[in-house]
């Protein structure tokens, strides 16, 4: 089977792409997909992970494994700094006061 750019096709790739983006672990493999994804063939969920590697949302790791390419936020600054107090809050405040 051959992906030939139908609205099917993208269709089922836009589920499998979907599913790899909010899966939990950062590898995954055929028979992962093929869980998820029973009403697919093996060719097709073949074909459709190459694809991903292409696109670069899959790096493959093994003959049927592949790490998720997850992005990053490398650019983070830590411009924020945590208040911390000692868990005293003022007469008055609804929080509870906690005296060590």
């Amino acid at each position: 089977m051959r992906l030939n750019g139908t609205a099917e096709d993208e269709q089922q790739l836009n589920r499998v792409r979907d599913w790899i983006k909010s899966y939990h672990l950062d590898n995954v493999d055929v028979a992962d997909a093929l869980s998820a994804f029973s009403d697919m063939s093996l060719a097709l969920i073949e074909e459709i992970m190459d694809k991903l590697v292409n696109e670069g949302v899959l790096l493959k790791v093994g003959n049927k494994s592949f790490n998720i390419t997850r992005a990053s936020n490398l650019e983070y600054e830590f411009d924020a700094v945590k208040d911390e107090n000692d868990g005293y809050v003022a007469p008055g405040k609804k929080s509870f006061a906690r005296k060590w």
